[in-house]
Formats: C-alpha cells, structure tokens, sequence
C-alpha cells in the first residue's frame, strides 16, 4: 500500500506519466487513423465495385431475361398461330354443314383422302390404314354397334374431316417441330383424326388400361370441354372473334413413347356456337422448348428455365435441380401421367416462398439463397394462357426464369480489393514507422522538462486535496513570484468564491427542483394531447393510417388469444376524383365527413374501429359473427346510399361506396398483410363489378354479398 500511494502522490511521476502517455495516445492515434482510412477506401472501392458490378450485371441478366423469352415466345407464336390455322379451317368445315359433309363423301373416291377402316375385333377399335397422307383415324369401342360397325354419325364425321389431311400433313411435315398434330371429335363422337399415323388406340391399350371403354375426353382430359362451354355460357358469342382460347395442359408422359409432352388445345364449337364440337391440338416435347432456353449461354454458370405460376418448372438438368432444392413430383391421377418439378416444393426457403411478379409487373429481379451460395434470378413473363389442370381451366401465366450466381459477380471484384489491401499494409507499415520515431522523440523531450517541476505544484495539490473534502477557507502558501506563484493567488481568491457561490447554489438547487418538478408535470400533459392527435385523422376526426398499422397485431392478437374472428371492411368513395372535380375540394372534404360520421353511426359496439385508411378509403375492423359484419357493411353503403350526396359524376345520380370483406378464424394459417390484401381484393372485384356493391373474400374466393 504504501508503495501504491507514493505513486499516487508522487508529483513527479505523475508528471512524468503525463509526459509519456501523449505521445503513445499519439501514436495509437495515428495507427488508428490509418487503420480507419485504410478500413473506409476498402470499403468505399467495395461499394463502388458492387454498385458498378451490380448494374452491370442487372443490365446483362435482364438482357439475357428479354431475349431468352423472345426466343421462347416466337416458338410459342409459331405453334399457336399452326394451331389456330387449322383450327379455322376445321371451324369453316363445321360451319358449312351439309356442303362439308357432302363434299367430305366425294372426296372417299380418292385414295389420298379414303378412310380405309381396319376393325380389332379383340379390341372393338378401329383404325384407318397407312395412307399417302401419313395420316390415322382412331375409333373406340363405344362408337361401334355389336358387329362391329362404326356408327353413321362419326362415318360422317370422319369423312367431313378427311378434307384437312393435306393440310395436317403439310403442317406436321414442313411447319413447327411437334410430336402429334390431331383433331379430336366432339365429346360425344371423340375420334382422332392423328399426324403422323400410329396404332393409337394399341398404344393407349397398352399404356392406359381401359380407356376404350370410356369416353376418350373424360378419360384423358375429364372437365376440358365442360370448361371450354362454361365460358362459352358467360361470354357473348361475338367474344370468340377476340378471345384466344388456345389451353395447354400440364407436362405429362406421352404414350407414343416420345418423352414428356406439353398439349395446345384450341376448341371448335358447332354452326350456332352453342356447344363444343371437338378442338385441334398440338403435342409439343418440353424439350422442343426447353431446349430454348438451355441452348442459352447465362454467364459461366447460370442457367434458364420456364416456369408457370403454380411453380411447375419445364425440364430442369440434375444439376440445376440440386442447386435449386427441387427434385422431380409424379401425378398419377385419372388419365395422363402427369410430371412436374415445382419450385414451390424446394428444400430451400427462400425459394419456396418466392413470391412471382404481380398481376400488372412483366419482370422483377430478385436475390435468392440457393443450394451453393446466393442467386439472382431474374423473373420475366413469357405469355398467358388458359390452362387445363387436370379438372378445371383457368388462366394461368408463364415465366422465363434466369438464374445466376452472385458469385460470379464478385469475382473481379475479390481481386481489385485484394490489390488495394496489399497496398493498404504495406502504407500502414511505413507510417507505423514514422508514427514509433515520433514518438520516442517527443518522450524523451518530455522527460527534460519533468526535472523542472516546483515545490509550489505540492503545495497546490495538497490545497486541493482540501479543497475536496469541504475545506473552502484555508489559503495556499505563495512561495515564489513566477506564473506558479501567480496562479496560487488566483487559485485563493477562486475558493474564497466558491465559499460563497456554495451557499447560493444550495438555494437555487432547492428552487430548481420545484421548477423541474412543476415543467415535467406540464410536459407530460403536452405529451398526451400529442400522441392523441397523431393517432386521429384531422379532417373526419377517425382514427388514422398509423393508428390502423398500430391496432390491427393488437386486435389480431386479442381475437386469437379468444378464439374469435376478426373482420376488415374496407370501402372508399366512388368516383370520388370526379367529385372533387365538379363541387371542388372543399365539398369533397364535407362529403368524406358525412361518410365518416355515417360510418361511426353504423360500426357502433363498442369493440367496433373505424379509421380513415387515406384519401376515400375507410376500414372498420370488428370482432364477431359472420353477419355482424356483413350487417356493419351493408348499413355503411345504405346509409351512404340513403344520404343521397348529389354525385353528377358517378355511377349513380348520388353517392355511393363499394365494400370488400375479408375475415379470419385459423390465425396461423395467413397474416395481417393477407387479410388486408384479401379486403383490397374484394373491394375491387365491388369496383369492377359495377360498384354500390359488397364483395367478401370466404375460402380464397370472391362472393358477392346481397343486400339484406
């Protein structure tokens, strides 16, 4: 101890410690300047050569995206524009009925255009002989009578149609490359008229075990034609002159042998166009396309490939399956063996939960985790398309996907700033030098000047240590006349005036207390009516946009934890641009307090919210049955309606709002920002659905709530 307090206490190491430390500071300073700097210019030339690298890169991927996809497209166009060649012809000979036919009889006299019908008796099937045309003609067993004749009706058929094989064989020879070019009958005589010829109904004995004993399209295709008279019931007639309904299926084993097939459908339908008479079709091998896009160079390692939104990947290699988590899925369902490599099903994450393009955006870039280090993949749309599902159709769209290693992007990167580092030591070693010199210099130039230190330095130090401990009225003793001595005067008179500041303070310390006291209690007032008024909208005076994002994890959580539903209306104004337009703003400001206060009259429980969710759009949210919600909603549009705001601008000769609903019960199953997107989404089905109306979203889809 005593040792430890004559260090302390000594005046000359103390000095001399001040001596020595600044020069080491110094010196650690300087090495820690240069540390910085050389930190920052690699991470400045980092930044730069990523930003430059980035752009570079986003540039030359999009640029492989765009025509990678134009390639695809122009195949794509090339098959459909065959498909609906013949589809017009064969829709002409339909129109023309009795002449087709009649015309259809004369031509059996000529050999190119005979249907020579062989019959299987074993099979009850029946199939023409291999003609110049290169062409088959497929009947199954329900089209035959008990001797094994084929029925009038699809004779007729049969020879109607033999007018297309010169066509049909002009196309399979000379047009798109393609695996089966056929005519299908209508549901209820299905032959196959086929290019090239082939023992179809064999090959169909021997791959799908009793489809000849069962109508060929509720077999291979079952919901196909429904689907295709569906639209036809809920479009005008005059829509088929604009309407593409060439329909694809999804990727599936060809019995022929060939390899994975991909289907184009365009459907013909009879001389009234009030039912389906049949459709031409195209079978296309994935690698026909595929090839397309594998034939494109992404770099040194990417890669393309075609996707549809549901996922389903065409033809992706071993390798690039494993680098994207996915492996190949067999659908063995009713039909067709169908194949699929889905995206969605990846072992990794990210991928899995790659959310597409939307609706009204082409292309988008992303940046994903792949099996061997990050990826771009660069998503753009290649077309729409109605889709065949294995029962239902529906539109579906499909992408050209390319992915590319981030890797690659840093690699001349890696290298720039490997060079720049060597730099970087070799300058931080020479100014360590200089840095070390320095500072021994200054050291020993320090320690000199320690041996001058005087008797008066204790004197005030010890003055101070009583100075410390409370003693404000002793004096130092002035023992020498130079700067030394002068500053043990100032130092006396200070502490004589510290005495009586002391005192002073002591009573503005008691004053200031209260002050504080009093100036924090004002603070918090202030403070409440703040937080108050951000929450609350300044025109309606509902509850605004940041108040919903605040309330609506509370109220998800409380209706969880209580196992209730939780419902989102969401509405806003009709036309309400243009009423702005014609009575101005001011109006406009007026008529969205009118809502408001309509609104509050009708979401009135006391669980019941209403905000301004911004502009003309309002949300309530409410905890309850499914009627209380739709009760809320359809009082807030009658009270609008009833209000009778003059509207010359809008859908009616008054106001009116359109509503959507969305609700949620299995709060692990979606979020949020799901039930939100499901209330937009009905909210516009209202919109385009007429407006003044109520739409809910129940189970994924869209249902129209009529007024009670």
């Amino acid at each position: 101890m005593a040792i430890k307090e004559y260090l302390l206490r000594s005046f000359r190491i103390k000095i001399l410690a001040l001596v020595i430390v600044p020069p080491c500071l110094f010196i650690l300073s300087v090495l820690v300047v240069i540390s910085v700097l050389r930190v920052r210019l690699s991470d400045d030339v980092q930044s730069v050569l990523s930003e430059h690298m980035n752009s570079l890169y986003y540039s030359l991927i999009t640029e492989y995206s765009n025509e990678i996809t134009s390639n695809v497209n122009l195949r794509v166009k090339l098959i459909t524009n065959e498909l609906k060649i013949l589809a017009g012809t064969a829709q002409t000979f339909i129109d023309l009925g009795e002449d087709a036919n009649r015309a259809g009889e004369a031509l059996q006299n000529y050999s190119f255009y005979h249907n020579d019908f062989v019959h299987n008796q074993q099979q009850n099937w029946s199939n023409i002989t291999r003609g110049a045309a290169d062409m088959s003609l497929s009947v199954w067993s329900y089209q035959h009578d008990q001797a094994g004749n084929i029925n009038s009706v699809t004779k007729t058929y049969a020879s109607t149609f033999a007018a297309l094989k010169p066509l049909m064989n002009a196309m399979g020879r000379r047009g798109a490359q393609k695996g089966w070019l056929y005519l299908a009958g209508p549901k209820a005589e299905p032959f196959m008229l086929v290019y090239p010829w082939a023992q179809m109904p064999a090959i169909f004995d021997e791959k799908y075990k009793g489809h000849n004993s069962q109508n060929w399209w509720d077999f291979f295709f079952p919901g196909m034609v429904e689907e295709w008279e569906r639209w036809l019931r809920e479009h005008p007639v005059e829509a088929l002159a604009s309407q593409d309904m060439t329909t694809i299926t999804p990727f599936y084993d060809d019995a022929g042998g060939t390899g994975t097939m991909l289907t184009f459908f365009y459907p013909l339908w009879t001389a009234g166009r009030d039912a389906n008479s049949g459709a031409v079709a195209i079978d296309i091998g994935v690698d026909t396309l595929a090839g397309i896009v594998h034939s494109a160079k992404v770099g040194q390692s990417g890669f393309a490939f075609i996707m549809s939104d549901e996922g389903e990947v065409l033809n992706l290699k071993g390798e690039q399956m494993d680098r994207l988590g996915v492996s190949d899925l067999v659908a063995c369902g009713h039909g067709v063996t169908r194949y699929s490599t889905n995206i969605f099903c990846s072992t990794i994450p990210e991928i899995a939960s790659l959310r597409l393009p939307p609706q009204d955006e082409e292309y988008r870039l992303y940046t994903v985790a792949g099996k061997d280090g990050e990826y771009y993949l660069a998503v753009r749309e290649m077309g729409r398309v109605l889709r065949w599902n294995g029962n239902t159709t529906s539109p579906a769209r499909f992408f050209v996907v390319v992915a590319l290693p981030k890797s690659e992007v840093f690699t001349i990167q890696n290298v720039i700033q490997r060079e720049i580092a060597g730099a970087s030591s070799s300058a931080l070693g020479m100014a360590t030098m200089a840095a070390l010199l320095i500072g021994m210099l200054t050291i020993m130039l320090g320690i000199h000047l320690v041996l001058r230190c005087t008797k008066q330095v204790h004197l005030l130090m010890r003055r101070m240590d009583q100075l410390g401990k409370g003693d404000f009225y002793s004096e130092v003793p002035v023992i020498v006349q130079d700067d030394l001595g002068k500053l043990a005067q100032i130092f006396n008179t200070m502490t004589t005036d510290l005495a009586a500041s002391r005192a002073q303070l002591q009573n503005y310390a008691t004053r200031l207390e209260g002050m504080v006291a009093e100036r924090t209690k004002e603070l918090d007032e202030a403070n409440k009516q703040l937080a108050d008024i951000s929450r609350k909208d300044a025109l309606t005076g509902l509850y605004n946009r940041r108040h919903f994002d605040e309330a609506l994890p509370l109220m998800w959580r409380v209706a969880k934890r209580e196992g209730k539903t939780l419902f989102l209306i969401m509405f806003d104004v009709d036309h309400f641009k243009q009423f702005n337009d014609i009575y101005g703003h001011l109006a406009g400001d007026e008529c969205l307090r009118r809502v408001a206060t309509l609104t509050t009259g009708c979401a009135n429980r006391p669980q019941d919210i209403v905000f301004r969710y911004g502009g003309e759009e309002f949300v309530v949210l409410l905890v309850g049955g499914a009627n209380d919600a739709r009760h809320v909603g359809e009082c807030i549009r009658k009270a609008v309606e009833d209000e009778k705001i003059s509207h010359a601008g809008g859908c009616a000769p008054w106001l009116t709002i359109s509503i959507g609903i969305a609700s949620v019960h299995d709060f692990s199953s979606t979020s949020p920002a799901e039930l939100l997107a499901q209330a937009d989404a009905a909210l516009y089905r209202s919109k385009r659905e007429g407006r003044n109306c109520m739409f809910e979203s129940r189970n994924g889809e869209l249902v129209a709530v009529k007024p009670e």
